[in-house]
């Protein structure tokens, strides 16, 4: 008994002079972690403290170039700059050149959504892409295609590049006053309505279907680049005529159509200040288009073989002794050559430059 009470005396001596140790080591633990809390809580990511500008200049390299349209929503929308922390929220919304091109492809919007994304983009002109073909059943109209078409047009005065492809919208009307709007491309099946662009004097670049190019009202005399698809070329023909100062034409022609019409069009379009020509078939055919024209200044002609008509060498012979043009370089593509590269060279020496392609690979 007497030897257990002696024992606990020991141990009771022992925690004594443990204890007042322990507290002061406590102090001073307690005192370390005060001061590496205060530098935890006082740490910044770098990136987070960059300059204002600096992220701005970040997010401006994550979208891609204007005027190209980012998406609506998804990684590569602005959208997602608003989600990484609160400062580059406030820094993402305040940036109005974020938003000054939009893509509009998607049917389930939250309402207005729209409407706010362009409120974002302050005074910037805008690029807006939008496309509702696909927008549901083909038999019906998109849901909300013809609010978006209203809503965008509230803002034509902004409107510098604009893309639509649209079908079955009642009676879509675009018109009135477009300042600053410079290129525009239109595609839409099954029309009704209006889409007059005229009152856009900065308009030079204009991009169009078939439907479209009969209906749509253009200044065709200060268009400098046009571009139309799938297009029969005796469609096309009087609105080409009409924009004599092109100086850029892009032809995509159906030519199923064309083996009785184009004969008979009239006299040759006369183009002045036209320096590039491509045209291209949706099949074969051998049919000299070259003939329909008169191009003194052109310096790059990109063309199927099958348009140079049957005897490619004497059509291209024939239009370039009767426009004196200066031609540079010479894009032929085919899936079978009529005439091999050797002979074109020799035919032109004055060319510098020849390309031989198979127009199956675009």
């Amino acid at each position: 008994m007497l030897a257990a009470h002696e024992a606990e005396r020991r141990r009771l001596d022992q925690l004594n002079s443990q204890i007042p140790r322990l507290e002061r080591l406590l102090v001073l633990l307690h005192r370390e972690r005060r001061a590496l809390k205060y530098r935890v809580d006082a740490y910044q990511y770098p990136v987070v403290t960059l300059p204002t500008e600096l992220v701005v200049e970040i997010f401006m390299n994550f979208l891609p170039p204007y005027p190209e349209c980012p998406p609506h929503f998804g990684i590569e929308s602005p959208v997602t700059l608003t989600h990484i922390c609160s400062r580059w929220r406030e820094i993402a919304l305040a940036t109005p050149r974020l938003w000054r091109a939009v893509q509009l492809h998607r049917a389930l919007m939250p309402r207005d959504l729209d409407a706010i994304w362009l409120d974002r983009s302050g005074s910037y002109p805008l690029a807006i892409e939008l496309d509702t073909r696909f927008w549901g059943v083909r038999t019906n109209p998109p849901p909300g295609s013809g609010e978006i078409l209203s809503a965008i047009s509230l803002y034509r005065n902004r409107w510098e590049y604009l893309d639509l492809s649209f079908c079955h919208v009642e009676a879509p009307i675009l018109e009135g006053p477009m300042p600053i709007l410079r290129q525009v491309k239109v595609v839409t099946p099954d029309f009704q309505g209006t889409l007059d662009f005229r009152d856009a004097p900065l308009l030079d670049s204009a991009s169009c279907d078939v439907i479209t190019v009969n209906v749509v009202a253009f200044p065709w005399t200060q268009l400098t680049s046009l571009h139309l698809f799938e297009i029969a070329f005796y469609h096309a023909y009087y609105e080409i005529k009409k924009a004599f100062n092109l100086v850029y034409c892009n032809l995509d022609l159906n030519t199923m159509d064309d083996q009785d019409e184009v004969s008979d069009l009239g006299p040759r379009i006369e183009l002045p200040h036209l320096k590039a020509l491509r045209m291209q078939p949706d099949s074969r055919t051998k049919m000299d288009y070259l003939d329909i024209f008169t191009l003194p200044a052109l310096s790059h002609l990109d063309i199927d073989e099958g348009l140079l008509g049957p005897d490619p060498i004497a059509a291209l012979t024939t239009f370039v002794s009767r426009c004196g043009c200066p031609l540079q370089y010479v894009r032929i593509t085919s899936n079978e050559m009529l005439v091999s590269g050797n002979v074109y060279r020799t035919t032109f020496p004055s060319i510098q430059q020849f390309v031989f392609e198979d127009a199956d690979w675009h």
